[in-house]
């Protein structure tokens, strides 16, 4: 008894280990379509990749200036909870910033090797997308809930009512002389 419970365990996973190499010898190979299927990316030239890396740069310049704005605003309304979250995307997207110079350095130092200038473009182009992505985060922390968008254009029709007090008094067409009351008095 002893025998079976110790070697039981290993004697299932030779078998499932026996049954899966069957299975993988009589499955049909198929070329991988995967790399077939996929258009060779437009090859971009050293002076396309330079005018690129220009305009990555504004944008991100741009995008900084935004979050510095956002930052200052959200401290002028003294809410601390979205000038966490503003606080939070503007580090990051220091960093990328950062990573963005590192990696332009890198680039105009590999000038004359377009391959190398190429994986130190990729980097380039990563930090410009990241620094976009953080500039739309930071725009949600401070923007309006999506909530409060979808209904603000709420119109409420209803049938006119019969008794409606908004609207002018039963009793302005009726015209009633009213006589003033009459005093009683002892020297009448």
């Amino acid at each position: 008894m002893r025998f079976a419970s110790k070697y039981l365990p290993l004697l299932a996973l030779l078998g499932a280990v026996v049954a899966h190499a069957d299975d993988a010898a009589t499955a049909p190979k198929d070329p991988p379509k995967a790399a077939a299927a996929k258009k060779p990316a437009k090859v971009l030239t050293l002076s396309e990749m330079t005018s690129s890396t220009l305009t990555i740069e504004a944008q991100l310049k741009a995008d900084l200036q935004f979050m510095e704005h956002l930052r200052t605003v959200v401290r002028r309304d003294k809410d601390v909870i979205k000038l966490n979250c503003v606080n939070d995307k503007y580090v990051q997207l220091k960093v990328a910033v950062n990573m963005f110079d590192q990696a332009r350095d890198l680039f105009n130092g590999a000038a004359g090797n377009e391959a190398v200038a190429r994986t130190h473009y990729e980097s380039i182009t990563k930090a410009g997308a990241d620094g976009s992505s953080l500039r739309n985060e930071a725009s949600g922390c401070v923007g309006v809930p999506e909530l409060y968008k979808q209904e603000s254009g709420i119109e409420v029709h209803h049938p006119d009512f019969p008794d409606d007090p908004t609207t002018a008094t039963p009793f302005d067409d009726v015209v009633v002389d009213v006589e003033p009351p009459g005093y009683a008095s002892p020297y009448n």
